[in-house]
């Protein structure tokens, strides 16, 4: 086993302190290739972090057991001779449940996957070969996470501590307990937050595999979010939904591009049974993650139909779950926007075939992006009763047409990337020339964003230009 030290967190820079964790973490990484070994150690040797290595499981459970106190996240290769990485973090979670456990594996190697969350309860996994910045970013939060997770357990066994030594001195200190319950709940709700960071991240990949499908996930869960929370949802049942939202459609994935932007009157008795897997196939992943469970019902029934036409049980109107309901519509409208064709004529060839010739009436000459607009609302309209909610249909229209007012009313114009300044407002998606998603829209630019954007335009990975927001329109 070896061990590498990195700097003293006092040798680092400002930057590199505003990530330190609040303590020295130990990572233990297993690999029995050693170059793979040594890249992960560059990458985390000038972080403050102390790093074990191994060449493979039984040389990672010994080094294990002898620094279990203080290893806090543990990096293991899938395919290792003598012992695989699913078997070693199934092994490891025997020996310290709660340290992180991270799998590197082949891209298309989904059995390995499935394998190890089964076994080893993985927190995450990364393909190889992996982005270092993104590998960087998830270690730096699940430790985070893990740090929040001790925390919280000292400050329960604390609470647990103090109330019984008020109950047999017969002290009743109730603004002491109301304190450290309300720090508490501060640190759960910090707990929440990054847990739905890692969620919104993880979609991220996904617009990153396939930014057709990340643009339709994420709109999904905002629109139904918004309608949720128009029907009176809050709290964790909100988060659910919105979860369901981001994660309904994850196992569209695995399915062909043109497959997932097919509608289902278009697909072979083949490509339909196929599509309809991927269903099944979200569900599981949900459902392998304790804090993801809430929101499997959700995702089980967004395929119900109000008038009980649907599946998988045939429900009917509110025998079905509000949330389904919600993504239900939400999605299907979402998908017609982001996942169909941009050519104008194929898009009318695939109006009529999925709909019928009256739906296009009176907006054939719409350019394209208006016209699935269009097409989407009254989509939705006319399976007001068969397949959606009424309710539903009528907030969720009303939100699509306030987004579309918002984006035709604001005012944008084209900066150069040396022109940028701290506070602007993106106002399209910034993607680098192969189309890979950096920024979302909206986001408001920070200095360092400004200093990662100059360096990729100066390498020509992005183009030299970006559309700001400049105000919206009577503000």
């Amino acid at each position: 086993m070896i061990i590498i030290r990195g700097f003293h967190p006092k040798q680092m820079t400002m930057e590199d302190k505003k990530m330190t964790p609040s303590h020295e973490h130990h990572i233990l990484i297993v690999d029995d290739e050693v170059n793979i070994a040594n890249a992960l150690k560059r990458i985390f040797r000038n972080r403050g972090y102390r790093i074990h290595t191994a060449l493979n499981g039984a040389e990672g459970l010994v080094c294990l057991e002898a620094n279990k106190e203080s290893i806090s996240l543990i990096i293991s290769d899938q395919r290792m001779p003598g012992m695989s990485g699913s078997e070693f973090l199934e092994q490891a979670k025997r020996i310290r449940p709660e340290i992180i456990r991270i799998l590197l594996t082949g891209y298309s190697d989904v059995a390995a996957i499935i394998d190890a969350v089964n076994r080893g309860e993985i927190h995450r996994f990364f393909t190889k070969p992996w982005n270092d910045e993104q590998l960087l970013a998830q270690v730096e939060q699940a430790l985070e996470q893990y740090e929040l997770k001790k925390e919280n357990q000292r400050l329960q066994d604390l609470v647990k501590n103090q109330n019984k030594q008020l109950y047999e001195l017969g002290i009743k200190q109730k603004n002491i307990i109301d304190a450290k319950t309300q720090e508490l709940e501060k640190k759960n709700q910090a707990l929440n937050k990054s847990f739905m960071s890692t969620i919104r991240l993880l979609v991220t990949f996904v617009d990153v595999i396939n930014p057709s499908l990340g643009s339709y996930i994420k709109q999904t869960a905002e629109l139904a979010k918004r309608v949720a929370r128009d029907c009176n949802v809050q709290g964790d049942a909100l988060r659910d939904i919105e979860i369901a939202g981001l994660l309904h459609d994850v196992g569209l994935l695995g399915l062909p591009v043109e497959l997932i932007s097919k509608d289902e009157s278009e697909m072979t008795e083949g490509e339909a049974k196929f599509f309809r897997e991927h269903v099944t196939i979200s569900l599981f992943l949900i459902q392998s993650v304790e804090k993801l469970k809430p929101a499997s019902d959700t995702v089980l029934y967004h395929h119900e139909h109000y008038d009980g036409s649907g599946a998988p049980n045939g429900l009917k109107a509110e025998a079905i779950p509000l949330g389904a309901r919600i993504i239900a519509a939400a999605g299907d409208y979402c998908k017609i926007v982001n996942l169909w064709p941009e050519d104008r004529n194929r898009i009318i060839k695939k109006v009529r075939l999925a709909f019928g010739p009256e739906m296009i009436k009176g907006i054939e000459d719409y350019p394209p992006a208006a016209m699935l607009g269009e097409i989407g609302e009254r989509a939705l309209l006319s399976g007001i009763n068969t397949k959606y909610d009424p309710e539903i249909i009528s907030k969720l229209i009303k939100y699509i047409r306030e987004d579309r007012q918002h984006r035709e009313s604001r005012i944008t114009r084209q900066v150069r990337m040396h022109s940028l300044e701290s506070g602007m407002v993106i106002a399209k998606d910034l993607r680098t020339m192969d189309g890979k998603l950096l920024l979302s829209k909206d986001i408001i630019l920070s200095p360092y964003m400004i200093g990662v954007i100059m360096r990729l335009s100066r390498a020509r990975l992005i183009e030299d230009t970006m559309e700001i927001v400049v105000q919206q329109e009577g503000s």
